[in-house]
């Protein structure tokens, strides 16, 4: 254009509305495409800024970390857990339900599941839990 033109929208909802039927019209996208594109949108925009949310007011240590253990054919106990990302994790370990110590690295969270694996003791129980904290302690 010869002059400069300002887009303003009420919502995001608005602008998302827009960018629909500007792609539409353009050739880029398909009708069949462009509703069910947009109500996606909407719920992963939500679901990220509930997830942002809890990283700004701290509520994020909270979230409860489920652990779990499959004995592998190979002699190992492979422990998995969902993860936050930007957290540091280390493996613990213990012959009773006290007393645990670091059995490991402490590990960045880059991905949505950690994994670790070590092998089976024959010399008694062994009791393992994973720890999160925002940094790695100092020793």
């Amino acid at each position: 254009p010869s002059e400069e033109v300002v887009l303003q929208w009420a919502t995001y909802y608005d602008a998302a509305a827009q960018a629909g039927i500007s792609r539409l019209y353009g050739g880029i996208h398909v009708p069949v495409d462009d509703g069910p594109g947009r109500i996606i949108g909407s719920k992963c925009g939500l679901d990220v800024c509930a997830l942002a949310s809890k990283y700004f007011d701290g509520s994020i240590v909270n979230e409860p970390m489920s652990v779990r253990s499959v004995n592998s054919s190979n002699g190992e106990v492979i422990l998995t857990w969902d993860t936050l990302r930007g957290f540091y994790y280390v493996l613990e370990s213990s012959g009773s339900l006290s007393g645990f110590a670091e059995a490991g690295q402490w590990m960045l969270s880059e991905d949505m599941l950690g994994e670790v694996s070590r092998p089976i003791s024959g010399s008694g129980p062994e009791f393992f839990r994973i720890r999160r904290e925002p940094s790695v302690p100092e020793p």
